[in-house]
């Protein structure tokens, strides 16, 4: 028996899209917390994460599109600019002086020319897209850059609409146009894949709101096609489910050979190294997200109904968060907790960054999105209301009667507050510290390559052992406090070649947290290289000891100036892990 399933009328109620979400997230989490964590580093590296963000904004066309019929009047526009706005700038801020608050002010902004407040302003009013040059569009918070864009799209979404009356195809041929351009521009000019200063693909390919728009474009055409089909296109329940199968089966290998997808089709003319760039990034899998979004709007099928649960449905609510939140973790976990990459600290970060998002969304996204609409609406429609139509006795009587009434969701609020406190609590394990006799040990053991190098006045490191397996290389530091002192160091641990060029680069802490310790303290840090780090040609180690600047060290074999000590690879004890539990 065939059924039907007419358009639902409030995009809202397409809870399969809004779960989806979720998934596209993950995939941008995966992609910068593979580079942190063992468990991960056995993901593909074939797998182009990045494009979670080409699924969002093929996503964020279609939804408008489905939402907003037409924008014709100039307070149909400001209202819906209002609203946009307020689902995404709050949030956004908050996460941006979040990062501003947990990341170490150098690692903020990439080197660049452009004045440090400019580079800020871009950022404060999400417009870093907009600029190809890597020291606006990754700063302070590098995911955010895609916000950027979806501005970007916000405003020409009314002309866009415009437009489609006159062509449903119209917005979409466009925006190949330009696509086109930019692709063509970069062969001609053969302008780098990658650039710390100055134009690159990734600059204008991959982030400039301008070439992603076909993304967006393609998500709008779809919502046309979804509107004339809906209620006219009812295959029966077996049929649909087999349907929503096959295309996640095309969009997972779509994802799965981008990469030799693009590659083969860079050899036709004016496609060469820029489409193969664009292609990979986003073009192999647009045709088939689309057609993915499309066919799961309907709902009709047995993946679209397991994805429409409640669990998945709050996942995509949160997604957002997610997806701004997990960086700045990612960033903090680098840079001030303590270097393991086992299973245990992943299952931590997990769990902080999903009660956190959820925190945010419940106490940030909502109520501001909820307040910047009704006072930009206010504003618009020159509403002369009272923000507050309750009087403040009436609204604390509404708020006992709402904590009366949701006495358990409160519970469960606190309960969430409460695990996210006792998961940081248990990833800040605090100072390692070790007796005298431990050190001597250590000192003395086979693996120790370096002792008694002083750091400053404050700081002495007592010996560095190091070793490796076929699943990671581990560095251990000795240190000894030389006064009173708070250890707020930073170590730059570097992997060099024969030539001295850097070919791997860890920045973590000499200390979980800035700690006072009493003279003669003795602690250790342990730092491990990431499981499949490439280290054929990696000859030597380089350590840096930094707090406001490099901190000289004496003793050792140093270059930089006495800045940087040099430890010789060939020296470190290398083995299997069988060899190192019989030896043990």
């Amino acid at each position: 028996m065939a059924v039907g399933l007419s358009a639902p009328k409030d995009y809202s109620k397409i809870e399969v899209l809004t779960s989806l979400r979720f998934f596209a997230a993950m995939a941008i989490v995966l992609y910068h917390a593979k580079q942190i964590f063992n468990p991960l580093h056995s993901l593909p590296d074939e797998i182009v994460y990045s494009q979670g963000v080409s699924f969002f904004f093929i996503l964020s066309g279609f939804i408008l599109t489905y939402v907003y019929k037409q924008l014709s009047s100039s307070k149909e526009v400001a209202l819906y600019l209002a609203r946009r706005i307020a689902r995404l700038w709050p949030l956004h801020l908050t996460i941006m002086m979040l990062s501003i608050a947990i990341v170490p002010r150098a690692m903020l902004i990439p080197p660049g020319t452009y004045p440090e407040w400019l580079v800020f302003l871009a950022n404060f009013f999400m417009l870093q897209a907009w600029i190809p040059d890597l020291q606006f569009f990754f700063a302070y918070n590098a995911p955010s850059w895609s916000i950027s864009s979806e501005i970007f799209f916000y405003l020409l979404l009314p002309a866009l609409l415009l437009l489609s009356r006159y062509g449903k195809f119209y917005p979409l041929a466009i925006a190949v146009f330009f696509t086109t351009v930019l692709i063509s521009a970069g062969n001609l000019f053969s302008i780098p894949e990658w650039s710390a200063n100055g134009l690159s693909l990734q600059g204008i390919l991959a982030i400039h709101p301008l070439a992603r728009l076909t993304e967006f474009a393609a998500g709008m055409t779809a919502a046309h096609v979804f509107k004339a089909l809906a209620g006219k296109f009812k295959p029966n329940k077996v049929i649909a489910s087999l349907l929503e199968v096959a295309i996640l089966g095309i969009s997972i290998a779509a994802v799965l050979y981008s990469k030799p997808i693009a590659q083969g089709l860079s050899n036709f003319p004016m496609v060469g190294e820029a489409g193969n760039y664009w292609l990979t990034e986003s073009g192999v899998p647009l045709i088939p997200f689309t057609l993915l979004i499309l066919l799961f709007a309907f709902q009709m099928g047995g993946v679209s109904k397991i994805l429409s649960i409640k669990p998945f449905v709050m996942l995509g609510e949160i997604s957002f968060a997610v997806y701004l939140l997990h960086y700045p973790l990612i960033k903090y976990h680098s840079y001030y907790l303590p270097q393991e990459r086992s299973l245990t600290p992943l299952l931590i970060f997990v769990a902080v960054l999903l009660i956190a998002s959820h925190l945010l969304y419940k106490f940030v996204e909502v109520p501001a999105r909820k307040y910047m609409t009704i006072a930009f609406s206010k504003l618009i429609l020159q509403d002369s209301k009272p923000f507050f139509e309750e009087s403040p006795m009436e609204r604390l009587s509404n708020l006992r009667v709402y904590i009366a009434e949701n006495a358990s969701r409160i519970m469960g609020t606190g309960i969430e507050f409460a695990a996210l406190g006792t998961l940081i609590i248990l990833a800040h394990p605090g100072l390692n510290t070790i007796s005298g006799a431990e050190a001597m040990n250590r000192m003395e053991s086979s693996y120790c390559r370096v002792k008694n190098v002083r750091a400053g006045k404050d700081l002495e490191i007592k010996s560095i052992t190091a070793h490796q397996t076929r699943e990671k290389t581990t560095i251990e530091l000795v240190l000894r406090s030389m006064s009173d002192a708070t250890i707020d160091h930073f170590l730059s641990v570097q992997l060099l070649d024969d030539s001295g060029k850097e070919k791997y680069l860890q920045v973590t802490r000499l200390a979980p947290a800035d700690i006072k310790v009493s003279r003669g303290k003795l602690w250790t840090s342990v730092i491990e290289i990431p499981e499949g780090t490439d280290m054929k040609d990696a000859s030597r180690l380089g350590l840096i000891v930094a707090r406001k600047e490099f901190i000289t060290l004496e003793g050792g074999h140093t270059d930089m100036n006495g800045k940087r000590l040099l430890v010789p690879l060939d020296q470190m004890v290398s083995f299997s892990s069988k060899d190192e539990d019989e030896q043990l």
